[in-house]
């Protein structure tokens, strides 16, 4: 062979291979699980602050129940496909668990029944299940924070605030966003118990664009003020991005009148605003809680016991009031090996944490 010849068929080999490379999906791994400890897949998108966190509870977990963690993780929060096939990966890697983290596992129903009929127990993890029933996914355990309930809380916290009365302004984020859609619709459901709290604005959605978020909250500041004063007494948004937005145009407008704000996020701009009282409630869900109990949930499907169908992982409400406390400045900021153990055994519920003991102690002396 000349080397024309020899040159033209190693070019051809390799684009051969190049192309087989970029338009084939990749193999699934052929490696099946051996080992004494249970293997749990876990499905999700780890390039957020907020899943560092959740992995932290994870990791905790599984080293206390002794199970051994295979992590698939997703480049696209909505990568339906993607999870899908991590689904199937794991099923020909007979794992003993998978803890799914999606936003419309509808979508993966077909690949989750497949890995329950082979006796794989299937939870998911952040995805609060379908209230309709005929759209539900037949996961055996979710734990997620109740968005709904959350809505409702922030909805208390609101009145108490302004003690039940004045004129409250609901922006919301977008109807296509459950999470937030959910806080929203808690929120609307649970105002009306104050009968002389008035919503305004309930209708107003900001939307994903934040400049077009902008001049819609601009517009409607200027709808509700006159002369350097707002007619608004207090505001309630459901996300972080749009929170801070509008923490800033209340700011620029510098009213004469103190309006009450609450919020769910956990960004540095809310919690500097809170210290400069712009804002007054922040509403924060637990990461690092919501990854304990998920492996916890899943050790015990593995072991065969009964677990309630949806465990709501909660949210922490913080004030000027609380936000000095350990379990606050542990939520705001990056797990550590100091902050994980607050995180994990001082719950705010948990009547044995040393803030509580503070509130209690002082209450008595008052």
């Amino acid at each position: 062979m000349n080397h024309i010849s020899f040159f033209c068929t190693g070019f051809l080999v390799l684009t051969c291979f190049f192309s087989v490379s970029c338009d084939s999906p990749p193999p699934r791994p052929s490696r099946v699980v051996t080992g004494d400890r249970p293997t749990v897949g876990i499905i999700a998108n780890r390039t957020t602050p907020y899943w560092t966190a959740v992995e932290f509870g994870v990791n905790h977990s599984a080293d206390k129940n002794d199970l051994h963690l295979i992590w698939q993780d997703m480049t696209q929060q909505d990568g339906f496909d993607q999870q899908q096939s991590a689904i199937y990966d794991l099923i020909a890697r007979r794992v003993h668990g998978i803890i799914i983290a999606s936003q419309n596992e509808l979508l993966l129903r077909e690949a989750i029944n497949q890995a329950k009929d082979r006796g794989i127990r299937v939870m998911l993890m952040d995805s609060q299940p379908l209230s309709n029933a005929e759209h539900q996914v037949n996961a055996l355990a979710s734990v997620a924070t109740d968005q709904y309930h959350a809505g409702q809380i922030a909805a208390d916290e609101m009145a108490r605030l302004l003690n039940e009365k004045g004129r409250v302004a609901v922006i919301r984020y977008s109807p296509f966003e459950l999470k937030t859609d959910n806080r929203e619709k808690g929120f609307l459901a649970q105002i009306p118990s104050y009968p002389d709290i008035e919503v305004v604005g309930h209708d107003l959605y900001a939307g994903t664009d934040i400049r077009r978020a902008k001049d819609k909250m601009t517009n409607f500041l200027q709808l509700y003020s006159w002369n350097k004063r707002s007619n608004l007494d207090g505001i309630f948004i459901s996300d972080e991005s749009t929170a801070c937005e509008m923490l800033h145009l209340i700011e620029q407008a510098k009213y004469d009148n103190k309006i009450i704000f609450v919020a769910f996020g956990t960004d540095r701009q809310l919690v500097t605003g809170m210290l400069t009282y712009g804002v007054d409630a922040l509403f924060m869900e637990q990461p690092v809680k919501m990854g304990l109990q998920a492996v916890d949930t899943m050790a015990e499907l593995i072991r065969n016991q009964t677990v309630a169908p949806f465990i709501d992982s909660g949210v922490h409400c913080v004030t000027i009031d609380n936000l000095s406390s350990p379990y606050s400045q542990a939520l705001l900021k990056p797990p550590s090996d100091h902050s994980l153990d607050i995180l994990l055994h001082d719950f705010p519920e948990n009547p044995n944490r040393s803030d509580a003991k503070e509130d209690a102690e002082s209450k008595v002396q008052k």
